[in-house]
């Protein structure tokens, strides 16, 4: 394995250089790769690369075009390309750091340019963490690596069928992008969170965000932060003895009255009413 120490960041490589029988008969690996980079980073191929690409994102941010399209590979984000066709990718915030995997097979190319002409060349999984081990491993892996070709080929198959049913056979399966704007929108709920600033978090455009969330929970980002606001608020007026006031300033409304007004229109009971009409049914 070699390091490699650029103005763009630092990288790590370990090249494999599969043999004749391995090309014709096995899934291979041609290099394996980490990086983690800087905005100067920037990679690009007019004629495309002779093998796929796969690429895991740990954190940070990169930009991957292929085909004429562009995505944003954020933390949790995997994409794959197939081989012959003009791609590029750079860093496209302060800092990118991903595996990545230069492979091919008869399997491999044919899941890539299936992808591809499904748009879904880039998706989020559910945990890199499952994924890393598996890349460190690969990443790592020396000796006589022509006597691990099978091995490799099989891990690489096993790395596909994963990537698979997370796309389309697990049984059931929320977006991770979803879940991690709930799991923001509700860690942040008692301070003023707008479009633009989720924007910025999970590097998508406002409309783009939005299309998203609502594809996978039927409801905008707001809709859902309101929906979550006056249900912590009713639980904090059943549990404490938190004044209208300090609730609406722990749950995240801007003022006493619009908290409310928006309490009556959900509930028809302003927030004391609903209190004291809970607490009159003990």
């Amino acid at each position: 394995m070699n390091q490699l120490n650029q103005a763009w960041g630092i990288g790590y490589v370990n090249a494999f250089l599969p043999s004749v029988r391995a090309k014709m008969y096995l899934e291979h690996l041609n290099t394996a790769g980490y990086h983690r980079v800087g905005p100067l980073y920037r990679q690009h191929y007019p004629a495309g690369l002779q093998n796929a690409m796969l690429f895991f994102t740990l954190s940070g941010a990169g930009t991957l075009s292929a085909q004429g399209r562009s995505h944003i590979l954020s933390a949790g984000s995997v994409a794959m390309t197939p081989p012959r066709i003009p791609i590029s990718y750079h860093c496209s915030g302060e800092e990118w750091e991903f595996y990545w995997l230069n492979l091919n097979g008869m399997r491999t190319e044919q899941l890539a340019h299936a992808l591809l002409a499904e748009g879904k060349e880039c998706f989020v999984v559910r945990s890199m963490d499952s994924y890393a081990e598996t890349l460190h491993t690969l990443l790592h892996l020396g000796g006589d690596k022509h006597a691990m070709e099978m091995s490799v080929s099989q891990t690489i198959l096993q790395l596909e069928d994963r990537l698979l049913t997370e796309m389309f056979f697990a049984p059931t399966r929320k977006s991770l992008l979803s879940a991690r704007i709930i799991s923001y929108l509700e860690e942040h709920c008692d301070r003023k969170i707008t479009l633009e600033q989720l924007s910025r978090q999970f590097y998508l455009s406002p409309n783009r965000l939005i299309e998203v969330f609502r594809a996978e929970t039927g409801r905008t980002p707001y809709a859902y932060l309101k929906e979550y606001r006056l249900a912590k608020a009713q639980m904090l007026l059943q549990t404490t003895d938190l004044t209208a006031v300090q609730i609406a300033c722990a749950v995240g409304f801007s003022t006493a009255s619009n908290f409310g007004y928006q309490f009556s229109r959900a509930f028809g009971l302003s927030p004391l009413e609903w209190r004291k009409c809970l607490r009159g049914s003990r």
